[in-house]
């Protein structure tokens, strides 16, 4: 049986759109920014910080904050550096979308994505 030339653009349309809604859920997890996670090596390239050091390969920029309220929500604060959000994670391929040298350690009772 032969489409109609309007239902097999149709169809089309909706395979188009599908993959798109997936490619766009499998970027969401390496939403990096000038906010939170943009590589970095002075404050001036970031929304509020560049963490530096050890823990942070390359730089990394974040936020200041006092709770973890005060970050995105998959962020937690942690007391590094007088208080800064860090992504969360379960297992080091959680934080592979911020460079290799970055692994899921614990870090004031909680999981983040960082470097030493």
């Amino acid at each position: 049986m032969k489409l109609a030339p309007w239902r097999a653009r149709g169809s089309f349309a909706v395979v188009k759109a599908a993959l798109l809604a997936l490619a766009l859920a499998a970027c969401q997890d390496a939403a990096v920014s000038r906010a939170l996670g943009a590589e970095c090596t002075s404050d001036h390239e970031c929304d509020d910080v560049c963490a530096t050091g050890g823990a942070w390969p390359e730089g990394m920029c974040t936020l200041s904050c006092m709770s973890d309220t005060d970050c995105p929500s998959e962020a937690a604060c942690i007391t590094d550096q007088g208080g800064i959000c860090a992504y969360r994670c379960q297992t080091d391929m959680n934080c592979r979308f911020l460079g290799p040298a970055y692994a899921c350690k614990q870090t004031d009772q909680v999981m983040v994505c960082r470097g030493d």
